[in-house]
């Protein structure tokens, strides 16, 4: 039997711009599966292009601005304590329709690489396009 994640908030597929961009989280699984290296690969394969890219050690402040509209002390505390294990890698990822290319391939290894504990999920993009836009201010305009 697989994870059952939250249903899908996209309503449909989102309106694609040929120089679309959003943020890509690199999470510390993705570290311990060995699987940085060819994350960045299938980004370049989809043709899209990282055009930013650093390291973080998230804390609760940029957990909060990352993700304004969080609910519940539990998941704030478990992603503190899972996002500060390491430096992680945030991302800006760049090219024609970046937003549902990097949702989709959240999904599939979200599939490849299950895990009960859904803050436990080798990388993070965004849901949808105004999720993209506040991420990547957190993330990205400091």
């Amino acid at each position: 039997m697989g994870i059952e994640y939250p249903a899908d908030p996209l309503q449909g597929p989102i309106e694609q711009e040929e120089n679309e961009a959003t943020f890509l989280i690199i999470k510390p699984d993705a570290y311990e599966h060995g699987i940085v290296d060819s994350i960045f690969a299938e980004i370049e394969a989809m043709g899209l292009r990282v055009v930013q890219r650093r390291e973080v050690v998230f804390d609760e402040e940029l957990i909060f601005r990352t993700w304004p509209n969080i609910y519940g002390e539990s998941w704030v505390q478990r992603t503190v304590d899972y996002l500060s294990r390491r430096p992680v890698e945030v991302c800006l990822v760049q090219g024609p329709g970046a937003i549902e290319k990097m949702l989709a391939l959240k999904r599939r290894l979200r599939t490849e690489y299950p895990n009960p504990d859904k803050v436990v999920t080798v990388i993070h993009t965004s849901d949808s396009r105004e999720e993209s836009e506040e991420a990547t201010l957190a993330l990205f305009d400091q």
